[in-house]
Order: structure tokens, then sequence, then C-alpha cells
């Protein structure tokens, strides 16, 4: 028996080496280039499938057919206690073979449907192992006498179905590191050939067992042994396994298990092993472990592979998931810096990309045009235009005010205009302002001078935000009371409308005051830079 084991195992390592180098040679392209030509570039997707032979389109295969066999040996009451199976007749190495289906959810998980069948025996000794060991089914069958000697137990042919979940911890892990050490040496993925897996489940064996005198095996007649269970039981199993395996090819595996398979009671072996205070009192406990019976399960097996109709040749736990994912990530496009009209905007982000030179524009491009007159700012006499009003050739056209004659002094003497200013002068020496705003004839409208002016408030009130201004619209002394008055009022929402547009100042920090004619610098102005002097909007702090 031990020529032949030895026989088997040497014949296993042969086949698993030569199926392996046979593996290594199917394809010489197996290996996954997603670094391409330099690290951190990709692949594109026809690139990816030259490497890969896989389509991103279809699906892989997701199903494996498994056939194994292998050897059994107890863990029971009933066993040789020592550090190797006993070999010679009756053996403790049974035999085990079965069919597995598994489906696999991705590169790392599955749930496999296992139905597995064989025998099982185990047997006490009296040579070999440790010296209380070898007096051990003394202990089990106190009733025995040293003529009567040692006993086995066996097993029918036991069936066993279990539904178990499939890990594939090389398929969980190892393909981050391997993608990113790629990108690092810009060398390519070799593609796996070896799983390490786990299967953890449960289910049902069906057996019958007998105890047998190792001297002339035959049953033993007291049915006191069995401790009152029948020979035949149904039971509730709770097998785990790990193993390995290597791709032979796309479509076939081959690997080696190791399963240990807990029951839910003690009948394996036909005893249930009770505790008991000998003659000496002494108390004799079970040599073995644990207090319900199991087995081990050894096992070469081999998977066929296979998927729904069109799949593709590979099987989806031999993917490198994350290095597919990757390799098929389009290379970023050139970002188009042209700016072709010179207006500081991007191309591809301008929406006018042909604006003409020298023209002011926006974030997006788009010429500037406050007014919506036609007319771009850069060229607009009148940038500010009031909607109110018609516009012609980009300025406003107000309504004819009434006719005013210049006044003359008693005398007939035209004021001294030097005279006249030095007084505005003084007047606003003695007005704490900020700065004035000064208007056309009979118009409201923000000049060019007065958007400069303007300006100035707006920093003024954007780095003070506590500040708050007096609004003071004024006109000029021609024309009716409401008319000036409306004017006035004008006057100063357009510039508080400006200062809202451009610098974002809140309503509540202006106080509008229009004073239409009623407060002018020059009472008597009589021309027409006397009357300019009058027609302004004056912006001081709210004491």
């Amino acid at each position: 028996m031990k020529i032949k084991l030895t026989n088997l195992l040497l014949f296993a390592v042969v086949f698993v080496s030569f199926t392996n180098v046979y593996a290594q040679k199917v394809k010489k392209n197996s290996s996954v280039d997603v670094s391409a030509d330099t690290p951190g570039s990709t692949m594109d997707a026809k690139t990816a499938k030259k490497y890969y032979n896989v389509d991103p389109k279809k699906y892989l295969k997701d199903w494996n057919l498994t056939v194994h066999f292998g050897t059994t040996t107890p863990f029971t009451d009933i066993r040789s206690y020592d550090w190797s199976r006993q070999l010679k007749k009756p053996s403790e190495l049974q035999w085990g073979a079965g069919l597995g289906l598994t489906k696999m959810f991705n590169s790392a998980f599955g749930l496999n449907v296992d139905y597995t069948l064989g025998k099982l025996l185990g047997r006490t000794v009296e040579r070999g192992g440790f010296a209380e060991e070898r007096q051990y089914w003394k202990q089990l069958f106190p009733e025995r006498t040293e003529a009567d000697g040692p006993v086995y137990f066996k097993t029918n042919v036991f069936h066993q179905a279990s539904v178990n979940f499939y890990i594939d911890w090389l398929g969980l892990g190892t393909a981050y590191n391997k993608f990113i050490k790629s990108q690092i040496t810009g060398k390519p993925i070799k593609s796996r050939k070896f799983a390490f897996y786990t299967k953890l489940g449960i289910g049902i064996i069906r057996a019958s067992s007998q105890i047998y005198n190792s001297k002339d095996d035959k049953p033993i007649a007291n049915n006191a042994y069995l401790r009152g269970y029948t020979n035949k039981f149904t039971e509730v199993v709770f097998p785990m396994a790990f193993g390995m395996k290597f791709k032979v090819s796309k479509s076939f595996d081959i690997g080696l298990e190791g399963n240990f398979t807990f029951t839910n009671s003690d009948k394996l072996d036909a005893l249930q092993f009770q505790s008991r205070v000998d003659a000496g009192g002494k108390t004799v406990n079970s040599l073995s472990k644990i207090n319900r019976d199991a087995y081990a399960y050894v096992n070469v097996n081999f998977s066929y592979k296979f998927g729904r109709i069109g799949s593709q040749k590979e099987h989806v736990e031999w993917v490198n998931p994350i290095a597919f994912i990757m390799a098929n990530v389009p290379k970023p496009k050139e970002v188009n810096l042209k700016d072709t009209d010179g207006d500081g905007v991007l191309d591809i982000l301008d929406k006018e990309p042909t604006t003409e030179p020298g023209l002011a524009v926006n974030v997006h491009g788009v010429t500037l045009d406050s007014d919506k007159d036609g007319c771009p700012d850069s060229k607009d006499p009148e940038p500010f235009s009031s909607p109110a009003f018609p516009i012609v050739e980009c300025k406003n056209v107000l309504p004819e005010a009434p006719a005013v004659t210049e006044q003359v002094v008693k005398g007939g003497v035209p004021y001294d205009d030097e005279a006249v200013n030095k007084k505005i002068q003084k007047v606003e020496d003695n007005i704490w302002k900020l700065t004035s705003v000064y208007f056309d004839v009979n118009k409201y409208n923000i000049t060019s001078a007065g958007s400069e002016e303007l300006k100035k408030i707006g920093i003024i009130l954007s780095t003070n935000p506590n500040l708050k201004v007096n609004v003071k619209g004024n006109t000029d002394v021609r024309g009716s009371t409401d008319f000036n008055q409306k004017l006035s009022e004008n006057r100063v929402n357009a510039a508080i409308k400006y200062l809202k547009d451009h610098y974002n100042i809140a309503d509540d920090r202006f106080v509008k005051l229009p004073m239409g004619k009623s407060d002018p610098l020059v009472k008597d102005a009589v021309n027409e830079n006397q009357h300019q002097s009058n027609r302004r909007v004056d912006f001081s702090p709210v004491r």
C-alpha cells in the first residue's frame, strides 16, 4: 500500500508540474501590458483586447464544473492517535470522490454546490504511537478484555451534499498591487496562473456505521456499543476547505484541496463516548479534542470552465479586474490652448471666438455692451444709455426741455466765471463729500467721465462694508420744478444702479436725496459752465 501511495503522489507532482509549464507556453502574449509604452499611460480598448483576449462588450465565462477524487481519514473517538494514519489493513485511508459546480460572481467570490461520496474507517491499535494511546481502546470499551483486543469502525458508502461560499484570495487583493507596480516600473502585468481559495458551507450527510473486531473483522454483536443510536443516520455537516489550483488553459484548471468536515453529532464511528469514573476513582475522558465527529478529505480536482452561449474564452476568475478596467480608461485628449481672437479667453471657453481686436470682453469672451444698444462699450460714446429713452447712434434721444434764456445781471453785465468758480470751491470745501458725478443737459445716463468717479466710490464702499453714503441729486436752475425734480431722482437712481451692478453694493447703504433745482451751487447761473456745476450727484458719508 505504501508503494502504491508513493507512486500516486509522485505521479500527481509530475502531472501538476507538466501542466503548469504547458500553461505558460499556451500563449506568448498572455501578459497584459497596461503600461503601454511608458508608465502612467493607458491602452485603448482595441489594444487591451489584443493583450487580454477579452471583449468588454461580451460576458466572460463564469461557471466551473469540477471532478474531484482523493482519500478520507476520520477524526473520531475510534481511531489511531498517532502522527500518521494506519495504512495496514484495515487502513484508515479510504477513498472519496465527487462533483462540484461553482458560479463565480467576479474574480474573487462565488457560490459552490458540491456532492461527495466515499468511505471512512478508524481503528484502535496495540502498537505504535504513544503508550497511553495504545491502551485507548480499553478506555472506550471497559467491557472488553485483553483477549478481545482492539476494534475498528467503518462506514458504508456515505453521501454528502453541501452549499459553500467560495473565496479566491488572490483574485481579491493581489491585482491592485500588481497594477501599481506596473505603473511604477513600466513593465506589463503577467496574467495570473495560480489561485488560493477557501470554501465554507453547510450540508447534510447520509451514512451507516458499524464497529468490528480487529482480530476477525466481524461486527461486534453487543449493540450496547452503539449507545442507543441506529447504524443509519442523516446529520447536518459544516465543511471547510482550503485549496490551490493552476490554470492549465482557458477551459481547464487543476487543483489540490484539503477539506475538513464537522458533523453535528457523535454518530460517525457508531460510538458516543461518555466520560466516566473507573474502579480506581479516576475520570476517563476521550482523547478526541472535539466532542463531535469529523473527517478530512484530501483530493485532486479537475475543473472545466464554461459560460453562457456566446461568452468569451476567458474565465472571470482569472481576469485581473483592476488592470482591465484601467487599461480601458481612454487617454486624455490634448487640451486646445489656442486663443484665436486674442481676447484673453481660450477658444474652448470662448463663446465668441472671432471678437474684433481691441474690444473689451467678459469672462466668456463675449463683447461687452453694458446698455445693450448694439455698440461695444469700447466704442460707445455713451456706454450706459438709459433704456427709458430711445437710442439713436448709441445715444439717448431725450424729450425737449422747456426753453430757457440766459439771465443777465442787473445792468447787463455777465457773471465773472473766475469769481463764481472760487465761490463754488469755497462751498465744496465746507462740505465733507467723497466725489461728484456730472451730467449732460436734461440727461441722467452715466458718461465715461462719470463712470471713472463712480469707480472711486465703488472701491471705497467695497473696502468699507459698514459705510453708508448720501446720494444727493441736483439739476441746473432752468426748467420747471417738476421736470427737474424727476430728473434729479433719475440721476440718483442711475448712479446707485451703476454701483449695485458693478460692485454689488447693497441698496440699504444708500440714502437717496433728490433735490431737483432747490439746492444749486450757483443759484444765479447764466452760462453753460455755471449750469454744469449744478447738474451733478454728490456722494457724502452719512454722519
